[in-house]
């Protein structure tokens, strides 16, 4: 049985930070990055592409994950960083092996859905464009 996907992306919490450059150092955009779609396409493309991997199919287990990636200056989303510390496993647990396995699973598709994605707009500072990070919370049950 498949196990149901649950996105929360409100982008619970917006880590934007814009990148230095030449002349003013700014941590705060003035347009954030887009893409195409806007959040409800984020979101479609995020639940029509990620797919479970089969290591966590038979594991009872939820939570979340939360994907730190970046929007580059040109629009390319790149994950940055995979926490997977929110998942509960319930009983019965998996091993220590498994576990791991199921982690870098995880990690892997996250990055297979990163590398399909199409290129954002990016944001911008003062009419520039820069790079932006977010934090994109994924819902597990």
């Amino acid at each position: 049985m498949w196990i149901r996907l649950l996105l929360f992306f409100f982008f619970v919490y917006n880590i934007s930070f814009a990148q230095k450059n030449k002349n003013k150092d700014s941590s705060i955009i003035e347009i954030a990055p887009i893409f195409i779609g806007g959040t409800q396409g984020l979101m479609n493309f995020i639940g029509d592409n990620f797919k479970y991997p089969e290591s966590l199919k038979n594991v009872n287990c939820k939570g979340k994950i939360v994907v730190t990636f970046v929007v580059d200056s040109v629009g390319i989303a790149t994950a940055d960083l995979v926490n997977t510390s929110k998942i509960i496993f319930k009983k019965p647990r998996p091993d220590e092996t498994q576990k791991l396995k199921i982690i870098n699973d995880i990690n892997n598709e996250v990055i297979r859905i990163f590398t399909k994605m199409p290129i954002w707009t990016p944001a911008t500072q003062n009419g520039i464009p820069v790079k932006t990070y977010y934090n994109l919370p994924i819902r597990i049950n």
